[in-house]
């Protein structure tokens, strides 16, 4: 058996038959956290590298762009597409997935249009 005694905009709080008191309060008080967007154009190393079967790459973009990352084999032919779109500003984490492509030499094309391009060696070990 349960009488409710008070209540305020925080919270409640009860008494139950033994004259405990049950209840919670909460706090309306939020901490503001900043999130600060990159300066600057990069692109981190391919990891892991040797890999099997995928292998993730991150990069940072201070706006939204165009982003292109297409792998290649050592005949220059082009064998998947990791990205092709828009991307938000920010952080991201891409991967790779090589399962069903033989073991060998990769080569991973990034472009931000007009910002950069680069080229990274991957290898594929099963």
């Amino acid at each position: 058996m349960f009488e409710k005694t008070g209540a305020t905009a925080d919270g409640w709080s009860e008494e139950d038959f033994y004259g405990d008191g049950l209840g919670f309060e909460s706090t309306r008080d939020a901490e503001v956290v900043s999130l600060a967007l990159p300066e600057e154009f990069s692109i981190g190393q391919a990891y892991p590298n040797p890999f099997n079967p995928s292998t993730a790459i991150s990069l940072t973009l201070p706006e939204a762009s165009d982003l292109s990352i297409v792998v290649y084999n050592v005949n220059g032919q082009q064998v998947a597409e990791v990205a092709n779109g828009m991307f938000s500003a920010g952080n991201h984490n891409l991967t790779f997935d090589a399962s069903g492509m033989a073991s060998g030499l990769y080569f991973m094309r990034t472009i931000v249009p007009g910002h950069l391009t680069q080229v990274q060696k991957v290898m594929l070990v099963r």
